[in-house]
């Protein structure tokens, strides 16, 4: 498994796609922030974009990255390996992108405090406040993002396209949940 791993998935190109695609949302996250600065916003929405920032970024980095490079050479494979082998390299793909982020997710939701002051470290308390309220709130729902990219990703390639269309309704409502919540 290890040696399969190691030459279909940290071997080549998939390597720079990754870091490609891993470039696009804080580059977008930077053009948010120098328009709210220059036009003005408040204490809650500088809290609301830097908790929103630190819980998608890497629920949604993984999952662009997963569906965007490993899905893709999961379908080569499917030519070069035996249905065994491509469930085994699948699962294994799978943890390789799941386990980090959940832990990702558990430091969010346990020391959200710690990763708000190392974040923003001249962050006046009120926002600092909101930021850690919010995180709290936003954390679990955004290791969602993950779960649903992924999983729709999967539900694609084996052709169930019903289920895989309910998955971002079934994101918002997560997310629109924490957010109220």
């Amino acid at each position: 498994m290890k040696r399969l791993l190691r030459k279909h998935l940290f071997e080549g190109d998939i390597l720079k796609l990754m870091g490609i695609v891993a470039l696009a949302k804080p580059l977008g996250m930077v053009v948010q922030m120098l328009l709210a600065n220059y036009f003005g916003a408040g204490e809650k929405y500088d809290a609301y974009a830097l908790a929103l920032f630190l819980v998608s970024y890497v629920g949604s980095v993984v999952g662009r990255v997963y569906t965007s490079v490993v899905i893709p050479y999961t379908i080569k494979l499917r030519r070069e390996l035996s249905e065994r082998d491509l469930f085994s390299f699948q699962n294994a793909a799978i943890l390789v992108f799941i386990v980090p982020t959940a832990l990702y997710t558990l430091l969010l939701m346990t020391q959200g405090d710690l990763v708000i002051r190392l974040a923003g470290p001249e962050l006046p308390q009120a926002t600092r406040g909101y930021a850690v309220d919010m995180l709290n709130a936003m954390a679990l729902p955004g290791m969602l993002l993950l779960l649903v990219a992924m999983l729709k990703a999967i539900l694609n390639i084996h052709d169930q396209y019903r289920l895989a269309t309910a998955m971002p309704v079934v994101n918002s409502m997560a997310m629109l949940v924490g957010v109220v919540a």
